[in-house]
């Protein structure tokens, strides 16, 4: 049924409740006609486009359990509150267009549960905080992701170049604070006396609990003090030996 910009408003202005009863109607546009009201409970429809209205208060949750539902387009209306936390719940929607409203809150993170999503809108509201990310989210208009969410000044985190606060900045901030950490000089030099100390301790007390070692130790010492000894001696002598002959 497409009944898309006429005259229809009725005595009340409001779109009609038997709408939502009945069961083999499945596709419905409604849009460009100025209805004003809630949205109403539509249960059976696999597609509801009521863009282009005046429709004013939130989005209705029950709107959640339509589980066939594959389109639904509510732009250009004057609908405010939160989207509905349970949007993921709708795993048949291929398109979804809340547009040029004036959603607020958070986009919930169930949006990422949509994987046949091929179309989505969200611009033009006064949403915030960071963007869900999702295997399916990330191939939406890949030419220009960022036009989904357009108009929306709260919104942060990719696809927009716009980052979100305590987040980006903090964690690099946070490495050049790492980094600067693990190359301090003073850090540095003091493990290494540390060390030292460490090894020069380790060899006391090798020497002073091994007597095999403690002996070994000491030959070694002495022979090589003798070895020096005479080197320098045999240098010394025929330094003096040129020395003379010159």
């Amino acid at each position: 049924m497409d009944l898309s910009m006429n005259c229809l408003l009725g005595p009340t202005g409001h779109i009609p409740q038997f709408l939502g009863s009945m069961e083999n109607l499945k596709y419905i546009n409604l849009s460009g006609i100025l209805f004003t009201g809630r949205v109403p409970t539509l249960a059976y429809f696999v597609s509801i486009d009521l863009s282009g209205n005046s429709l004013t208060g939130e989005i209705p949750t029950d709107i959640t359990s339509l589980a066939a539902l594959m389109n639904l387009n509510l732009s250009s209306n004057k609908l405010s509150g939160p989207i509905p936390n349970m949007i993921g719940a709708m795993q048949s929607l291929v398109s979804l267009n809340f547009s040029e409203n004036k959603l607020s809150g958070e986009i919930p993170l169930s949006l990422s549960n949509l994987t046949l999503l091929e179309a989505l809108n969200l611009s033009c509201n006064n949403l915030s905080g960071r963007i869900p990310s999702g295997r399916q989210l990330d191939t939406l208009n890949s030419d220009n992701p960022s036009i989904m969410y357009i108009g929306n000044s709260g919104l942060c985190g990719p696809p927009l170049k716009k980052n979100c606060p305590g987040n980006d900045s903090s964690i690099i901030h946070g490495d050049r604070e790492s980094s600067k950490q693990q190359f301090d000089p003073l850090t540095f030099h003091f493990g290494l006396v540390l060390g030292l100390m460490v090894g020069l301790w380790v060899v006391f007390c090798a020497l002073l609990f091994k007597r095999t070692w403690r002996i070994s130790f000491f030959r070694f010492f002495d022979e090589a003090y003798d070895q020096v000894y005479v080197f320098v001696l045999v240098k010394w002598a025929s330094f003096a030996k040129n020395t003379a002959t010159e």
